[in-house]
């Protein structure tokens, strides 16, 4: 909108105008080009800890040559990440510089970085990661990656083509808060005014929460449904912490803890708590509790529920080279 409007500005005052003049106006419209308010800071409401500018260097590698694989890992959710980022490269099987000529080798030894296990696993820090702030216009944390790698020998001018996987595995929170706005059985009878649902703020993250149901809530027990949707492209797991490679029974689940005005009466599930382990189906699940409101005289009373999700979270990204043959060894 700015650039547009400094056009329009160019249109009119260039008409009639000397050379000399003309290029004194171009001077102050870059400059004011360069003023320009810049554009907003990128947030996802989805995300958490995302992968950007995932690729190789080149497309396809002799084996006899090097190839660079680079990407980004960038914070754009809307909460800090409490601990620890952790990254995976894996595919074929990697390992250090002194390997055989038979597996992709890094060119150089990293103290960080040691591929016993044939991949390669790398632990950021939640400090390298802080969240962005739209409000302010800072970004959220960014860590490049860069690893060069020895492709493995392949036979004279045969092209193989090499998948990478690169998965990033982090704790995250997501909390949903709901007013309950509660009719007290005489205040109905006597305005006709029911129970309702009101204003609801759902957090930033992979995981979102819904308190479904929005009136004809009765005086008494209270029904608070919560459909838990998985919006991220990766997975959830209730592990404390991340293994590259998890067991489908851990996978796809969440934890959920109810609050009601701050404390927790709540009942989750069939048990008598008010948490509450969530198993994702096709990315959705449902968690059911119960509100006993305290007994009170107000006609009509408001209570803040607040549900809080807490899971480790995955997602992978792929990215493909070609390995091709440039010699044939001979014992």
């Amino acid at each position: 909108m700015c650039v547009r409007n400094i056009y329009k500005q160019v249109i009119i005052i260039c008409s009639g105008v000397t050379m000399n003049k003309l290029f004194g106006i171009l001077f102050v419209l870059i400059v004011s080009v360069s003023a320009c308010p810049q554009q907003s800071v990128y947030f996802d409401p989805n995300a958490g800890a995302v992968l950007q500018d995932l690729s190789f260097d080149t497309p396809k590698v002799y084996d006899d040559d090097t190839v660079s694989l680079m990407f980004d890992v960038v914070n754009v959710g809307g909460k800090e990440i409490t601990d620890s980022i952790n990254v995976y490269i894996y595919g074929p099987t990697i390992e250090n510089s002194s390997s055989t000529t038979e597996v992709w080798r890094l060119t150089e030894s990293q103290p960080e970085v040691d591929p016993t296990d044939g991949y390669i696993e790398y632990s950021l820090t939640s400090a390298d990661l802080p969240a962005p702030d739209p409000s302010l216009g800072t970004p959220g944390g960014q860590k490049p990656f860069e690893y060069t790698f020895k492709p493995a020998t392949v036979l004279d001018g045969v092209e193989i083509p090499t998948t990478f996987y690169v998965s990033l595995c982090y704790p995250y929170s997501t909390q949903t808060l709901t007013q309950i706005e509660v009719t007290s059985k005489n205040e109905m009878r006597a305005t006709g005014v029911q129970s309702s649902r009101k204003d609801t703020v759902n957090a930033g993250g992979p995981i979102h929460l819904t308190l479904l149901g929005s009136s004809g809530i009765r005086p008494g027990k209270i029904p608070l449904v919560f459909k838990v949707t998985d919006v991220g492209g990766g997975y959830s797991s209730l592990n404390t912490s991340c293994k590259v490679d998890l067991p489908k029974v851990n996978r796809s689940k969440v934890n959920i803890s109810v609050s009601v005005d701050g404390n927790t009466s709540a009942k989750c599930g069939s048990g008598t708590t008010n948490t509450a382990i969530v198993r994702l189906k096709n990315g959705v699940g449902t968690v059911y509790c119960t509100f006993q409101p305290p007994a009170t005289v107000a006609p009509r009373r408001t209570y803040i529920v607040s549900a809080t999700a807490t899971y480790m979270y995955y997602t992978t990204s792929t990215v493909g080279v070609t390995n091709i043959g440039s010699t044939i060894e001979t014992s």
